[in-house]
């Protein structure tokens, strides 16, 4: 984000003032970022939405090799594997949840556009986080959200008269954000995009026979040329060693990969 700082105090009282003002005029919140405090601080007590995940990234693949043990290459992991996972997700949860704590802090108290402009860039790593946590974080999702809008928007508006340049680059990221949340909702891609992510490199092509053929073709799309092949590779070899219905359910899956890219598949 070089070059979008050329006027730091101008911008980020602008910033700040657009933020407080943006938070009480948003339909439906109470007039202070409070509101979004309390939202990204607080779990929820409430029934869990359609999008929650009942468990977290690292339990979701414990079960992906227990019920698939045929497609990878190390045994079945055990209950005490399993616990370790819960575990794991919970310190996870702990974190995201301190995390959001702090950048309420940093937001009150910035004062340079430098800062703001590192704040989204943890905003989106908090976003990405939570689409893999175990529970219902939409209330904490839609304030990342509202709060990443707003700064957003303050910086363009800031950047429109000073930085042309810097304005465009910050529309282009916003457009490769919002795509990034929409694949950030299933759990597979979630889990493929975390730092560290649960699922070894060398699990990948197993882990996406274990999804439904829409999500692995989602997953298929933001790999490389060379990890599909790389995994082209793997499903072939895997047929070899495999049952019947698997070796079916491989060429099921090699079919719709060469339909979706032909042109890779022809090459």
């Amino acid at each position: 984000m070089a070059g979008w700082n050329s006027q730091p105090t101008r911008i980020s009282s602008f910033v700040i003032n657009s933020i407080t003002t943006a938070a009480a005029d948003q339909p439906g919140s109470e007039a202070a970022i409070s509101t979004y405090t309390f939202a990204m601080a607080q779990p929820r007590d409430t029934a869990m939405s359609a999008t929650a995940n009942p468990v977290g990234a690292w339990e979701r693949h414990i079960h992906r090799r227990q019920r698939n043990p045929e497609l990878f290459d190390r045994p079945a992991p055990d209950n005490l594997a399993l616990l370790a996972a819960r575990q794991h997700d919970q310190r996870e949860l702990e974190a995201f949840h301190q995390q959001m704590t702090d950048i309420i802090g940093d937001l009150t108290g910035s004062t340079e556009s430098a800062r703001l402009l590192q704040l989204k860039t943890r905003l989106d790593d908090c976003y990405r986080q939570s689409c893999g946590l175990a529970g219902d974080l939409s209330d904490q999702q839609a304030a990342i959200s509202n709060i990443n809008e707003i700064v957003t928007t303050a910086l363009r508006r800031a950047l429109r008269d000073n930085d042309e340049a810097g304005r465009l680059r910050l529309i282009k990221h916003e457009a490769e954000r919002l795509r990034a949340v929409d694949q950030w909702q299933q759990p597979l891609l979630a889990d493929l995009a975390r730092t560290p992510s649960p699922i070894p490199d060398t699990e990948i092509a197993a882990s996406l026979l274990c999804e439904p053929a829409e999500t692995m073709l989602a997953a298929w799309q933001q790999l490389d040329k060379a990890k599909r092949s790389e995994i082209t590779s793997q499903w072939k070899t895997l047929q070899q060693r495999t049952t019947p219905a698997t070796a079916n359910l491989i060429d099921d899956r090699l079919e719709l990969c060469r339909q979706q890219l032909p042109d890779e598949a022809n090459s």
